[in-house]
Parts: structure tokens; sequence; C-alpha cells
């Protein structure tokens, strides 16, 4: 018997009936949606797996497990967990991801409270993913632990046509580990991109030690005073590495700052000054950012020019109020 060509369609009407959502359903929920479904009684609570199980694991040549590494990929290219895939961290994550569901993902990133790690599981969860557990302790916690790492050499960057310093406008800020001189983290590797997060800051990064460096270390600082009430962030990160070490206990001493100083591990060769697209050729970058995006980057500022960020800072505050 021969359908009436009228309902030929009728199938796929029924069918796209069923699978599409209810006028207003996304309005409608006051929960959250998990794969789809509104879920009023949704809290997300990370899976952790310890270093010593996922240890195991490698040494077990497990195939039921999937590592992931959610740093930036010149940081992954230098140095990760032996097999582990590079899914650079972001704040937006949506379907599809070339990340498997049948596998158990093992989630690590380098902040000092799993921060990025426990939201890239929070967000694999929203589209479905089951079976997601986070590395606790990250990856500082793997190497404290003195366990095995793997890494290969990674390209040097090409040559720009003009000088840029920093990510662009709205570019996610990604995690790096910088070596904290006087801050709550004093001798330890630590990710103040994690661990400020969402909070608006500025993020100063020097190519190296000098009396402008000083002054606007100082400047940076001031702002950071003016500022902290509204819970505004600030850090300082010089790129020369370990030899500013002195440098910047001597300015923290006599000049009585409250921002952290940090310094690039590696010096310019350091992955971090890759994963921020820093040019050598300039002598400070200044990225004012908040919620992990950037809204303002400034290079190669004069001191008597730190108004510029002052302003971008002043300004990104404002709408944050309102």
């Amino acid at each position: 018997m021969r359908l009436n060509s009228s309902y030929a369609f009728l199938p796929a009407l029924l069918l796209l009936g069923l699978l599409a959502p209810a006028p207003g359903r996304a309005q409608d929920c006051k929960g959250t949606f998990v794969d789809g479904e509104c879920r009023e009684d949704y809290v997300y609570v990370p899976d952790f797996m310890t270093p010593q199980e996922l240890l195991k694991h490698i040494d077990e040549h497990s195939s039921d497990i999937v590592i992931v590494d959610t740093s930036a990929a010149p940081i992954w290219e230098e140095e990760h967990i032996p097999g582990a895939v590079n899914f650079p961290y972001s704040k937006n994550i949506t379907a599809p991801v070339p990340l498997p569901r049948e596998k158990t993902l093992v989630i690590y990133c380098a902040c000092q409270d799993d921060e990025d790690s426990k939201d890239v599981a929070r967000q694999l969860s929203l589209i479905g993913y089951r079976k997601v557990k986070v590395l606790e302790g990250g990856w500082f916690k793997w190497l404290n632990l003195k366990y095995k790492t793997e890494g290969k050499s990674a390209p040097a960057p090409a040559a720009a046509a003009a000088i840029v310093s920093g990510p662009t406008v709205g570019a996610t800020t990604m995690s790096i580990p910088v070596m904290d001189v006087t801050g709550q983290y004093k001798g330890q590797l630590i990710c103040y991109v994690c661990d400020y997060d969402k909070a608006p800051d500025v993020l100063a990064f020097f190519r190296d030690t000098s009396d402008a460096t000083a002054k606007e270390i100082v400047q940076l600082n001031d702002l950071y005073l003016k500022n902290k009430s509204r819970g505004f962030k600030a850090v300082a990160m010089i790129i020369a590495g370990e030899s500013a070490k002195p440098w910047l206990e001597e300015l923290n001493r006599s000049a009585h700052l409250e921002i952290p100083l940090t310094y690039f591990r590696k010096g310019p060769k350091d992955a971090a000054a890759r994963v921020y697209n820093l040019s050598p050729s300039v002598a400070n970058t200044f990225l004012v950012s908040v919620d992990r995006s950037v809204v303002a980057n400034f290079s190669d500022v004069a001191p008597d020019q730190f108004s510029r960020v002052a302003d971008a800072t002043s300004e990104m505050l404002g709408k944050i109020q309102h």
C-alpha cells in the first residue's frame, strides 16, 4: 500500500517534534541543563584520582583511561605526564569534543587547587561525559612526587612582521606556572592565573630588571592597593628567570609591596613566553583581564604611561560594578 504523498514527511516531523525542545523549555528550566535535560537538583562534585592510582594505570599500560592535559600546547609539548593528550582549557566547551566517551578521562592542570581541571571536568559532564576524573593535586603534585614525565622540543616561534606581544583582546588567559618569590606561595611553583580565576586582574610581564621595571611594579602595587576592596588582583612576572630573584626580594623589602613578585623558571625559554606570545623586543606587557578573558593589552609601557593600564583597569571594574 502506498502512502498518500501528503503524509510522506509525517515520520520526520514527528521525530523532530520528539527531539526538539518544547517552546520556552530553556527559559523555564530553573536548574542546569545536563546533556540536554533540565536537572533542577544538579550539583557537580569532582571525582578524584590520586597520582598513585594514575601511575599504576600507566605502569600497567591500561587501555581504559585517557590522560588529559589542559595546559596550552607549548607547555604540553615541553613536558607532560606520559601518554597525556592535549586539550587546552576553555571557559566554554561545546560538543563535539575530540575525547572518547567510552573511556575514563583523567583531567589535570597546573593550578594550585585543580581549578582548570575541575572546571573542564564539570563542563564535560554537562555535555554527557560520565566517566571523568580529576587528578588530585594535578601537575605540581605529580612533579613533587618525582614521577616520570615526557616531552618533545617545541618548534621555534615564527618571526612576526611587526612587534606583537601578548594575546589579543578576548583571548582566554591560559594557565602558566611561575616561581613565587614574595607571595603567599613563596618558594613554590604556582599558577596565579588559576589562583585569581575569574577575579579582575592585571597580569604584568617584564622582560628584565631595571629602574623602569621597579617603578612600574610599584605603580602596579599602588593600583592593587587602591582597588583590592573591589576584588582586584595583580601579579608581576619577570621573564629573565632566576637571576631576578635577589632583585625582586630587595625591591619587595624596600617598597613594602603586597602584590606577588615572581619569575619564569626557565627564563626567556620558558614555555610561558610562547603561551602568552611575549615578544623579547618589548620591555613589558600588561594584560588587563576578568573572568579569564583579556579586555586590554598594553606593551612597551613607560613609567609615565602607566595611566593607560590604570584607566583600563578602572573601566573594567566600573563595568563589573554595574
